[in-house]
């Protein structure tokens, strides 16, 4: 999803772009109801699997792309929240990825294909 500037900022709240649907509010919704991993006993989680067998957790990968210092910031996400303008606006946990600049090349290993010559000719 397309999150806005505050994406992948540890000291803010970041709010995706767009309106999201009913099916991301009822994810949502099951987000917010769902515990931490352990504090739970397991004859209590039990039951809340029972009763919410056919959900499952959203998780988001929320991303921001800055034209103007060629960056793209993202953090993958557990949405909790959703505005009333059906915007979500708060997410728990939080795993922020480390910023990556587009000019940058991703892999700087060794190129393992042989140099190619193909010769060209002009058509007639």
């Amino acid at each position: 999803m397309y999150g806005n500037q505050d994406t992948a900022n540890p000291h803010k709240k970041p709010q995706t772009r767009n309106k999201r649907g009913n099916q991301t509010s009822r994810s949502i919704a099951f987000n917010s109801n769902q515990a931490d991993l352990f504090p739970l006993s397991r004859e209590h989680l039990q039951q809340f699997r029972s009763r919410n067998e056919n959900k499952q957790t959203l998780w988001v990968l929320l991303f921001y792309v800055d034209k103007d210092t060629r960056t793209v910031q993202y953090e993958l996400s557990r949405p909790i929240n959703m505005t009333e303008a059906g915007k979500v606006d708060d997410w728990e946990p939080r795993f922020i990825m480390p910023t990556f600049h587009v000019d940058q090349p991703s892999y700087n290993g060794p190129d393992l294909s042989p140099d190619i010559d193909i010769p060209v000719t002009e058509r007639s």
